[in-house]
């Protein structure tokens, strides 16, 4: 099955983009995908797709701005049938090989929040006019608007605003939803020692019968390289995390190790956002699978011969520190203790 893909570019004249991109995207088996905010006037468009690769085709807006605001590109025997254009969006049919055809809505809005609002508006009237209620329907990109402030790295972003409630409100009443996802919490970042901000602009919003249709698909936002937003693959068929057949084992003494809250913290945002159906818990939840049983590993297992050495240790460096009390001897004497302590408690809560 066919992967798909967006991904903010921030310009694609540079020659030197164009091989690390070719190779992203030969890597990971793209038949269909849009770049964003590409800055390539109509002139240079050959040149720049030829060296993305062979038999790429376009699709764009260039009717609505001068610099390509939006590329979608496809090869062979994807087809792609366009429905809409405007400044901020492109919307089209698309049927992959072996596939039945779908919506296909890629977003690079403006950073202007007048201009956003006439997004907002065109997303809900392409849903009316366009029956997306019960077709399938993916509407990807870079919408430049959070829906809530837990989505900024900003420390003057404290409460909603009304542009993010404006864009709540569009994807309500136009029944779109996040697909699940692996990757970082934000998408975006302005790179700056100094004041640093990241944000979640990037998104990959879906319609219930694209769950319904795909239910097994899942996104992964990996990082920037040459750009400073995260491309987005998107798999329509997403096998189920396999961490083999014997059944998970959780000890409560696990969580007194000071590595645990890290350890669940990572994972848990690792493998997506909020967890809005059981669907996307259950998936959680078995990504956490193999860090935990990985820390219980290096920490917790064969507990009765590591007490013992430990023991043995402590008792040697007793030892030295009796016969040589210096500040060296007393205080790896201490460390050994200390080891020796939390294994035993360990030891005694494990049996």
């Amino acid at each position: 099955m066919s992967n798909i893909f967006f991904w903010n570019v921030r310009g694609l004249n540079e020659v030197s983009k164009h091989r690390p991109l070719r190779n992203w995207m030969y890597s990971r088996s793209v038949s269909f995908g849009a770049l964003l905010e590409t800055h390539v006037g109509e002139v240079n468009i050959g040149r720049v797709l030829s060296d993305l690769g062979p038999q790429w085709s376009l699709v764009s807006n260039y009717e609505f701005s001068e610099l390509g605001r939006i590329w979608l590109i496809y090869k062979d025997p994807v087809v792609v049938r366009v429905l809409f254009k405007d400044q901020q969006s492109i919307t089209c049919e698309v049927q992959l090989q072996n596939e039945e055809p779908f919506i296909y809505t890629a977003i690079y809005a403006s950073n202007l929040e007048d201009e956003r609002k006439l997004l907002w508006e065109s997303i809900k009237d392409t849903h009316i006019s366009f029956q997306l209620s019960q077709r399938v329907w993916i509407v990807n990109g870079d919408f430049n608007e959070i829906t809530y402030p837990f989505e900024t790295f900003n420390p003057f972003c404290h409460r909603s605003t009304r542009e993010m409630q404006d864009f709540r409100d569009c994807l309500a009443v136009s029944g779109l939803f996040d697909l699940s996802f692996q990757g970082p919490q934000f998408t975006w970042s302005n790179h700056r020692i100094e004041d640093p901000i990241a944000k979640k602009l990037d998104r990959c919003l879906i319609n219930g019968a694209w769950l319904h249709r795909y239910p097994a698909s899942h996104c992964f936002f990996e990082s920037p390289e040459f750009s400073d937003h995260c491309p987005c693959l998107i798999r329509l068929s997403t096998p189920s995390p396999s961490f083999g057949s014997r059944h998970f084992r959780f000890f409560n003494l696990m969580t007194n190790h000071h590595r645990f809250l890290e350890t669940v913290h990572h994972s848990w945002n690792e493998a997506g956002g909020l967890s809005t159906n059981l669907r996307d818990f259950c998936f959680k939840l078995k990504q956490l699978k193999r860090p935990l049983k990985t820390l219980f590993r290096e920490n917790y297992s064969d507990i009765e011969r590591r007490v013992s050495e430990a023991s043995a240790a402590l008792s040697s460096l007793q030892l030295i520190s009796l016969n040589d009390p210096s500040e060296a001897n007393l205080l790896l004497e201490s460390q050994a203790k200390d080891l020796w302590i939390s294994l035993r408690m360990a030891e005694e809560n494990f049996f």
